[in-house]
């Protein structure tokens, strides 16, 4: 994971996950948002089965609800075995 912040101060917290396998998240009661930075597509997943399985594609941004709590994102379709990078931005409580 990298501090992608653009300044210090900013309230935002901002980090880059670069990653060939799926990799696991938690909100911690946090609205999180993901953006495909690069690769083609990579899937988020619920962990309990609380959503369907949603397909990201390169610059999209994706709002995770507070709620959500654990979910995955894996390389899939185009990007699968691939490595992909994905930001992911929030207010840190």
């Amino acid at each position: 994971m990298e501090d992608s912040s653009a300044i210090n101060y900013e309230p935002m917290a901002v980090h880059r996950y670069w990653f060939t396998k799926p990799i696991y998240f938690e909100t911690n009661d946090n609205i999180i948002i993901h953006v495909l930075v690069d690769g083609e597509e990579a899937v988020i997943e619920s962990l309990d089965n609380s959503f369907e399985p949603f397909v990201m594609h390169y610059a999209e941004a994706v709002f995770i609800p507070a709620d959500v709590g654990q979910y995955t994102i894996r390389p899939c379709g185009r990007s699968e075995n691939e490595e992909i990078a994905i930001l992911q931005i929030y207010y840190p409580q």
